[in-house]
């Protein structure tokens, strides 16, 4: 198959092979200026830009932007832009808008003391039945040093791992719960995937999960996450990453697959020796304008796990139209 590469100015591109085609990921940024500024503290630095389509250059509003690490968070506004302060270890920066490609810069060496201006371009999704599995992240904890081989099997095609996955992790932990992996260390190992679209699940004629205002979405995670049984940073990776996606609009709809859920929608998950306790917890949500969704609401219950021995934690999720669910 031939292939062509396009060059856009100096706008990065990443490309994914689906099916029997070449497609352009649609996700760029352009460095204006990067300059180190007095006024900016060596602990943190300021990331400014415009957020444009791709297409017609025309400012997109409302794009959330910001790193799940520090949980700092802001939008753009009407014109575009945005401005944000980061502490210099945020180096991983999300923009994301609802039916819009979602862009993580995390190739870019952000400096403390710096002032940062950029340009972001973002180009709408495509209506291909797909969704983006996002920001699935797997921790392993241990009470003695140990050498585990992780396998991951999603329902579709990876989009991106770190570290880099090829056929499987070789994971190294320490006494002190550090995990290595071909010498590095990490806080946990990440994948996301693009695959066929996941759908609520429907007990009769009612559907399971939780219909929440979306300014009470901090309480509901956090209570949600204690009784599944997540430590706190596994708690404040999770409502850091997914509280701002689910306060886009008034209210929000969520439902959880869990454990087994997890192992046949999302992803089949191997692991050798086999951890003692696992807990896997994928959220599908939905942003709502009012609490009118025509059908009645059956809440799911959950129940905590046993962390003792070796044990695995995973989240993940997606967001979903409600308007074109189907049960």
């Amino acid at each position: 198959m031939k292939k062509t590469f396009l060059l856009f100015l100096t706008l990065f591109t990443g490309f994914v092979m689906a099916e029997d085609e070449l497609r352009i990921l649609p996700q760029y940024y352009n460095i204006i200026s990067d300059e180190k500024d007095d006024s900016v503290d060596k602990e943190t630095y300021l990331l400014e830009g415009k957020i444009q389509m791709f297409s017609s250059l025309s400012p997109i509003e409302n794009v959330l932007v910001g790193c799940t690490s520090s949980g700092t968070w802001t939008k753009s506004d009407q014109e575009g832009n945005f401005s944000i302060l980061l502490k210099n270890t945020d180096q991983r920066v999300y923009f994301y808008l609802k039916g819009w490609n979602e862009l993580v810069i995390e190739d870019y060496e952000f400096k403390g003391g710096h002032h940062i201006k950029m340009d972001v371009y973002l180009v709408q999704e495509r209506a291909d039945n797909q969704m983006i599995k996002r920001k699935p992240v797997i921790y392993l904890y241990s009470e003695e040093p140990l050498t585990a081989t992780v396998k991951i099997d999603p329902k579709g095609d990876f989009t991106f791992t770190y570290p880099n996955y090829q056929d499987k992790w070789e994971v190294e932990i320490d006494a002190q719960n550090q995990m290595t992996v071909d010498g590095k260390s990490y806080p946990y190992l990440f994948w996301e995937a693009k695959s066929p679209s996941l759908n609520y699940s429907f007990t009769h004629n009612a559907i399971d999960g939780f219909l929440i205002e979306s300014e009470k979405a901090v309480d509901f995670l956090e209570a949600s996450l204690n009784d599944l049984g997540f430590n706190q940073t596994e708690k404040t990776d999770f409502i850091t990453y997914w509280g701002p996606i689910l306060q886009q609009d008034k209210f929000a709809f969520i439902q959880f697959l869990i454990d087994d859920n997890y192992q046949s929608e999302v992803a089949e998950l191997q692991v050798e020796p086999k951890p003692d306790n696992l807990r896997r917890v994928f959220i599908l949500c939905s942003s709502l304008s009012n609490d009118e969704i025509g059908v009645e609401v059956n809440p799911q219950s959950f129940s905590s796990f046993n962390r003792e021995g070796f044990t695995l934690v995973e989240w993940g999720g997606s967001t979903i139209d409600f308007n074109n669910i189907s049960h």
